[in-house]
Order: C-alpha cells, then sequence, then structure tokens
C-alpha cells in the first residue's frame, strides 16, 4: 500500500499524462525524494526524483532548473538518462534511467 504522499505524487503524474506507476520510495535528499517506478507503456523502470517546489527558496529553484537543463543535453554512458521532465505548480518530476547493479566484492545488489 502506497502512502499519502505517494497518492499525492501519482494523482500529479496522472493528470501530465500517467504514464509511470509508482512502487516504493528508494532515497530521499535534501532536494528530493526518489521513487522506483515503472513506465506503463514501455517495459522500463525508471527512478522519479520528485522535487516539492514549495519548500524551496529561488536559490534552489535556480540550481534545479540547472541540473535539469544538463541532465536534458548530456548523453554519456555513465550519467544517468533523463527520460521525462513534468512540471506542475507544486513539484518538479525527473523520470530517470534506472539500473540495479550488483557488486561482485560485495556480494549484493544495488540500486
Amino acid at each position: 500500500m502506497l502512502s499519502t504522499i505517494s497518492v499525492v505524487i501519482e494523482n500529479e503524474l496522472k493528470s501530465h499524462g500517467g504514464l509511470y506507476e509508482l512502487e516504493q520510495q528508494i532515497g530521499q535528499g535534501n532536494f528530493a525524494c526518489v521513487w522506483k517506478a515503472h513506465h506503463k507503456l514501455a517495459p522500463v523502470q525508471v527512478a522519479i526524483k520528485v522535487i516539492d517546489k514549495r519548500s524551496r527558496n529561488e536559490a534552489d529553484l535556480i540550481k534545479i532548473h540547472r541540473e535539469i537543463s544538463i541532465l536534458k543535453k548530456l548523453r554519456h554512458p555513465n550519467i544517468i538518462k533523463l527520460y521525462q521532465y513534468i512540471e506542475t505548480e507544486d513539484y518538479i518530476f525527473l523520470g530517470l534511467y534506472f539500473k540495479i547493479i550488483y557488486s561482485p566484492k560485495r556480494r549484493q545488489f544495488s540500486d
């Protein structure tokens, strides 16, 4: 069962095409939380970075938009690919490539 915030996020995403279905929250940082999701039309796992603009000041939003601008342009095998960018009144959503990596030295998987 998804949390209250995930319902809010899913409703925001549905109002902009509804192409992603959240699975679980996989991270939390200073600027955003990150959810593992899958694309409903393509067999693609994605990480949805969710930024709540209401809790950010103008300087933070400038940095975030700079990051988005850079991600849109970059194409490199060692940099996460930006699939989709959605901005609403309250949130910014970044649909990023999701990859599970196996570490033989640590004998475990990591996201």
